[in-house]
């Protein structure tokens, strides 16, 4: 029965479910283990990717994205903070910043990595992290990078912005390669 869920899911695309029966189903520190295998870049496995170089060349004042991997910090994007840091040392915010929102496979606890639906919801009832992606959007213009415009983290985020009106504030642009359809 779950191997027929598990597939249904994966028809839909339903990322945060598929995570969410994952971190289920296994011990926090498998579930930790599967991820930094999968995840875990290192520069000798690394291939270099056209999309992350553009980024890194950018001159932005604030990169913010879900991904957990190391792919643009193998290209060169410097000032990284993650989650659950980003909250207690608020300094960043002033200068360039790269947020890495949702953790980082290197850098955090797989405690620490937002990954699943009920991660993602317990995450938004976070005063503080609410305050903080509020000001990030409210303040500054930034790259948010994500696997996609159907990325259901990226999904959430405007669905966040909606909610404190600030999508009539700044506006979210996004770098799309052309691949000859549209999403």
């Amino acid at each position: 029965a779950e191997a027929r869920i598990l597939e249904e899911y994966i028809a839909q695309k339903n990322f945060l479910q598929i995570t969410e029966m994952f971190y289920n189903e296994f011990l926090k520190a498998a579930y930790g283990d599967f991820f930094r295998k999968h995840l875990d870049l290192r520069e000798n496995e690394f291939e270099e990717s056209e999309i992350h170089r553009i980024i890194a060349q950018t001159n932005y004042r604030g990169i913010v994205t879900t991904n957990l991997d190391p792919a643009l910090e193998l290209h060169g994007v410097e000032n990284r903070i993650t989650f659950p840091e980003m909250l207690n040392e608020l300094y960043w915010i002033r200068n360039k910043f790269y947020a890495k929102i949702h953790g980082c496979i290197q850098s955090n606890t797989a405690s620490n990595w937002v990954l699943t639906q009920t991660q993602y919801e317990d995450l938004l009832k976070n005063e503080l992290y609410k305050n903080v992606l509020g000001s990030i959007y409210t303040f500054f213009q930034v790259i948010t990078v994500g696997y996609g415009l159907t990325d259901p983290d990226f999904l959430q985020i405007q669905k966040y912005r909606k909610e404190i009106q600030l999508e009539s504030i700044m506006p979210i642009y996004a770098l799309l390669k052309f691949t000859g359809t549209i999403q």
